[in-house]
């Protein structure tokens, strides 16, 4: 009932902590905590809140809660770097862990402790490989101490200072945290495991893949080839005989221009309600690459074209759509001196509503 509900959702950084303590969840470093505000925005600090107040779904909250904070907390960074697996993205980490819940950290304990057969180790270590690697890779790093918080007793919260200067902002959508700059670097290259012929991730630096049955597509990070300006190429490669892999030797590429960018973060986070198709059009030596977006409600089907040649086409559906949004806003702001992620929004909701009014007034003109 709605009196004996003692916590509100909380609404700053200080907040979360205090609550993830009731709860008896670790708690996420900095890093964590402005990972969870990127990709979760207030849906985690609602769910932490029913928790909290054990309402009548608390089970399922709490699931969602565990999935969240173990993709965000530094031990488990620190567990792929001591096995030797690549480390992704905090963000990453967040979406993994929430898609595969417990048989993550649990396939993670194994390999990290050893426990169990040498064949259950083996599988789980596969498991782990080829779920990064869906995932798109990451970098291999140097285990940290591990310092995140595990929570005490729940009558031994400390108050924590109004002035501290880890705490974070609102969780809402609106008020996530702008990240460092990104600064795009060479990934060493590693043995190619189930995906045999993808090379792609060696070229840049983060990268993002979704495969469907016939065709699979990467968004990775890139630097214009004039001027180095952060942006992001979206490349597209051909299933290989139904084996599970795919030629990025024989790729097809589009790196996109800063000004596309915009376009592209606006269709992606729906800035425009009427703007549900995005073709970027020109690309290639003889501008015979071009790419269609399209927005179908419950996906974004994606599609490019090579003049004379049969086009390849990718559904990308909305447990993978995330991570792309958030890397293409990141390099928009990582190319230019004073944007915010709370003035992103703004300019490009106002581009892509003149974008929105160029595409009618040429087809007005087609017509008269």
């Amino acid at each position: 009932m709605e009196t004996n509900k003692r916590y509100r959702t909380p609404d700053t950084g200080e907040d979360i902590r205090k609550l993830l303590t009731v709860v008896g969840q670790p708690i996420p470093d900095r890093e964590g905590l402005m990972a969870i505000s990127q990709t979760e925005g207030r849906k985690f600090a609602i769910a932490l809140t029913k928790v909290a107040n054990k309402e009548s779904d608390t089970d399922v909250q709490r699931d969602y809660l565990s999935a969240v904070v173990n993709g965000a907390i530094q031990s488990t960074r620190d567990s792929l770097a001591i096995i030797s697996l690549p480390v992704p993205t905090t963000p990453t980490l967040i979406e993994l862990s929430k898609r595969e819940g417990k048989a993550f950290i649990n396939a993670l304990r194994i390999v990290e402790q050893e426990s169990g057969d040498r064949q259950g180790i083996a599988n789980a270590r596969a498991y782990l490989e080829n779920l990064i690697d869906e995932y798109g890779g990451g970098d291999i790093v140097t285990p940290k101490e591990r310092t995140e918080v595990r929570a005490p007793a729940v009558h031994s919260v400390r108050p924590i200072a109004r002035n501290d200067p880890d705490d974070l902002p609102d969780l809402g959508v609106s008020q996530m945290v702008r990240p460092a700059p990104v600064q795009p670097r060479p990934v060493p290259e590693k043995p190619a495991r189930n995906k045999g012929t993808d090379d792609s991730a060696s070229e840049y630096g983060k990268s993002y893949k979704v495969y469907g049955e016939k065709s699979a597509v990467c968004f990775a990070e890139t630097m214009t080839r004039t001027g180095g300006v952060p942006t992001i190429t979206i490349e597209f490669a051909n299933a290989l005989n139904g084996e599970s892999s795919y030629d990025w030797k024989n790729k097809w590429s589009i790196q996109l221009t800063p000004a596309e960018l915009y376009l592209v973060y606006g269709l992606l986070m729906g800035l425009q309600d009427d703007m549900t198709l995005l073709e970027i059009k020109g690309h290639g030596t003889n501008n015979e690459k071009s790419l269609k977006i399209t927005y179908q409600g419950n996906l974004f089907f994606m599609v490019m074209f090579c003049r004379g040649k049969p086009p390849r086409a990718v559904p990308v559906l909305a447990k993978d759509i995330a991570v792309p949004i958030v890397m293409v806003g990141q390099q928009i702001i990582a190319g230019t001196r004073t944007l915010t992620w709370d003035m992103l929004g703004a300019v490009v909701k106002r581009v892509c509503s003149m974008h929105g009014n160029q595409n009618i007034r040429s087809t007005s003109e087609r017509s008269a």
